[in-house]
């Protein structure tokens, strides 16, 4: 529907139309449509740099624990063993 008003004040609804009328359309410069889309573009990217982030931390987790094990207690201590009990 369009509703306007004439010089006289006249209000007219569903108007022929006419030239002489001149419909201005209100600019915003940031709407809802764009503000949601600038939300949702963020999100995309902060859940691509957190599943990304896991990705590397599960793959760094797993190079150190394929490592070589080895025990190092009783590589920095010397321990006293008494081995005589022990059969030849």
């Amino acid at each position: 529907n369009l509703y306007y008003r004439d010089g006289d004040c006249h209000k007219y609804l569903d108007a022929v139309f006419k030239e002489t009328i001149t419909i201005v359309e209100i600019e915003d410069s940031l709407d809802g449509e764009t503000f949601f889309l600038y939300v949702q573009l963020a999100a995309c990217i902060v859940l691509i740099i957190d599943v990304t982030q896991q990705y590397l931390v599960n793959i760094t987790i797993k190079k150190i624990s394929s490592g070589q094990k080895f025990e190092s207690f009783t590589l920095n201590h010397q321990i006293d063993v008494d081995y005589d009990w022990l059969p030849k």
